[in-house]
């Protein structure tokens, strides 16, 4: 592998970019941007603009960049730290204090996307695997059907947490107005801040406060369901015999 290290005038690291190692000449670019924050892909593509999948701007300054190569587990720097500008382009209006304080609140808010959006991505986890749950209990002749209501009643207490993260999905389908959820607020300032050198408005400001307070509030009760209550839930499965479901790990033998 190939890859280019692009750090600030201080020696942070801002962005790695990866090129490709093949023979010949390649070029690759930086879009000025920090990483995203949202969940790892395995793929290209989705994010973007409308995904929020894109970190804040880089703010104008020095800059340097470095190349390395991989091989066998081994890395070798080929090309050490070569300075070079990032200019400003309509940026005239903001002083070089803003620019820092700027950047400043696209990283804050930038880590509360990291932590809703992953919190969000673990509740639909979370849901899939008590769906296989619902059927396993459903199609097992010897289980106790007891097992199926408390699926259920952690099914509903999932759903409500759902619901505070991501909104009311039936409201806008009867086209009634709903409260924004709490990754709709986080959304609302990265789609509408992250691509303008503008200070954040009140508004971006105010989104933020609520979505910081929301999600401190249920993040506890999510940790709690997913990762103690459902786990000791899926151990009664297993010891009753259940078939496996996505998310128990490996089954015990002999049981």
């Amino acid at each position: 592998a190939v890859t280019l290290i692009v750090r600030d005038e201080i020696g942070n690291v801002v962005r790695r970019i990866t090129g490709k190692a093949g023979k010949g000449i390649h070029r690759v670019t930086w879009d000025f941007r920090y990483p995203a924050y949202t969940p790892t892909r395995l793929t290209s593509g989705g994010g973007g603009f409308f995904g929020g999948g894109f970190g804040p701007m880089a703010v104008p300054g020095t800059y340097t960049v470095s190349l390395e190569k991989r091989v066998n587990g081994v890395t070798t720097e080929l090309v050490g730290p070569t300075t070079f500008e990032v200019e400003p382009l309509g940026m005239a209006s903001l002083g070089e204090v803003d620019r820092t304080a700027l950047l400043a609140f696209q990283k804050q808010t930038g880590e509360l996307q990291r932590a809703v959006m992953g919190a969000s991505r673990a509740a639909g986890e979370a849901a899939n695997r008590l769906k296989f749950i619902k059927r396993a209990i459903e199609e097992s002749p010897n289980v106790d059907l007891t097992l199926r209501d408390e699926a259920r009643a952690l099914e509903i207490r999932l759903m409500d947490l759902q619901e505070a993260l991501t909104g009311d999905p039936t409201m806008p389908r009867r086209s009634e107005p709903g409260m924004p959820g709490i990754q709709s607020r986080v959304q609302q300032i990265v789609r509408g801040h992250w691509s303008t050198r503008s200070a954040p408005t009140a508004t971006h400001r105010r989104n933020y406060e609520i979505a910081s307070e929301q999600f401190g509030e249920i993040v506890g009760d999510l940790r709690q369901l997913i990762e103690v209550d459902l786990v000791a839930f899926e151990g009664q499965l297993e010891a009753a015999g259940v078939p496996w479901t996505p998310g128990r790990g490996v089954p015990r033998w002999p049981r």
